[in-house]
This record gives structure tokens, C-alpha cells and sequence, in this order.
């Protein structure tokens, strides 16, 4: 699988992040890090899939579409 070397991070993904415990936050970050990377879906726990799905998962699925498309465009990775 093609991996990306960076990602962006919207104000929304740390609104979603708000009023999180220290050790969420953690899990939370890493997930959206990990996604927007890898493209690994995340295990974490159900509170925080729901916000993970609901409010970063959408944004970060369509900027992996548009980086696959660009990297088409290419003629693959660089």
C-alpha cells in the first residue's frame, strides 16, 4: 500500500478532540496520525471511534482519494 509523507490537520479534527482525558487525547491523536499516514484504521474504543468516524474519518478518507488520484496522475509513488 502507498503511504504519504504528510497530511493535514483541520481545526475540526481538534475541536472533535475537545474535553478528551489526557490518555484519550493520546489514543485519539495517534489514530488521526496513524490514518492520515498509513491508512490504518484505528482500534480504540467506542466513545472515541464514534468521534473518530463521525468527525475525522470522512475528511481524512477524501484527502487519501485525492492523493491516490494525484499520484496516478504521476505514474505512481514517489
Amino acid at each position: 500500500m502507498n503511504k504519504c509523507n504528510s497530511f493535514v490537520f483541520y481545526r475540526s479534527f481538534r475541536a472533535a478532540m475537545e474535553g478528551l482525558l489526557p490518555s484519550e487525547y493520546q489514543m485519539f491523536m495517534n489514530a488521526i496520525v496513524v490514518y492520515g499516514l498509513d491508512r490504518t484504521l484505528p482500534d480504540l474504543p467506542p466513545d472515541l471511534s464514534r468521534i473518530f468516524y463521525d468527525d475525522c474519518y470522512p475528511q481524512l478518507e477524501a484527502d487519501w482519494v485525492k492523493w491516490e488520484r494525484r499520484q496516478a496522475r504521476k505514474g505512481g509513488t514517489r
